[in-house]
């Protein structure tokens, strides 16, 4: 799970900015995807941004044979800043951090529905034609399946949770019941 720290944060900031700048945002937010990508896939290579027991130069020289020729310079130059300053650990925050900065630039909000089973697509829609009135910009949904749910599903729209689960629906009755 990505931790949002506000240094992650700033580091991102910073980095948007210059890609703006540049006219490299795509660009760059393709980089941070894939970097974001390999360490999901590659558990080592978190460990490795982590643990800063091994000497400088040779932490320097490993992240030119993995990154230098597979991304734009203007990332890659950023990866080496953060080698200097010690914060190669939090990589996968400011990655996660740049793509809802540009999210946001570009109007789009992402959402999620949760449910113990996979809903059919007229559900879905739905769903979404509802989240929709509860939203500006362009709504981006996403689907998950967690069977501790016993039925009916949550709706995640950025911060905000909708919660139309038995659950929810019972713990609601429960009140109501102790309330009378």
């Amino acid at each position: 799970m990505v931790v949002h720290s506000k240094a992650a944060k700033r580091y991102a900031k910073a980095l948007f900015d210059l890609a703006l700048k540049s006219g490299e945002l795509d660009s760059i937010r393709g980089d941070l995807e894939a970097i974001l990508k390999l360490m999901h896939d590659a558990p080592d290579l978190v460990k490795f941004m982590r643990d800063y027991m091994l000497p400088a130069s040779a932490r320097t020289k490993t992240l030119a044979e993995i990154f230098s020729s597979r991304i734009n310079e203007l990332t890659f130059r950023f990866i080496r800043l953060l080698e200097e300053k010690k914060r190669c650990g939090i990589l996968d925050n400011i990655c996660v951090s740049f793509a809802n900065m540009h999210d946001q630039m570009q109007g789009i909000i992402k959402g999620q529905i949760t449910s113990p089973i996979m809903f059919e697509s007229q559900d879905i829609q739905t769903i979404t034609t509802y989240a929709q009135t509860k939203t500006e910009g362009r709504l981006v949904l996403s689907t998950v399946i967690d069977p501790s749910l016993l039925g009916g599903f949550k709706l995640r729209l950025g911060d905000v949770v909708y919660d139309a689960s038995v659950a929810a629906q019972i713990h609601t009755l429960r009140e109501k019941m102790i309330s009378v």
